[in-house]
């Protein structure tokens, strides 16, 4: 079995590195989706980016409930 991930991040700087780096240790893959961070959290997920850190894509748009079914999909 696979264990797959979905984020949305917004303004995470602060603890998107530690996040991510713990959660590597037991998914897959996660994919996220950065929901247009100001605060250099778009520059820490390209510089995490691997196999299993997937930066999905970067929306400027307001958040919206189905951004989870888009990744997803």
């Amino acid at each position: 079995m696979r264990i797959f991930g979905l984020m949305l991040v917004k303004d995470e700087a602060d603890v998107i590195a530690q996040c991510l780096a713990e959660s590597s240790c037991w998914i897959d893959r996660m994919f996220i989706l950065d929901n247009g961070s100001t605060d250099g959290t778009w520059e820490i997920l390209q510089s995490m980016q691997s196999e299993r850190i997937v930066i999905w894509k970067r929306d400027f748009t307001p958040y919206r409930r189905t951004m989870r079914t888009e990744i997803f999909n």
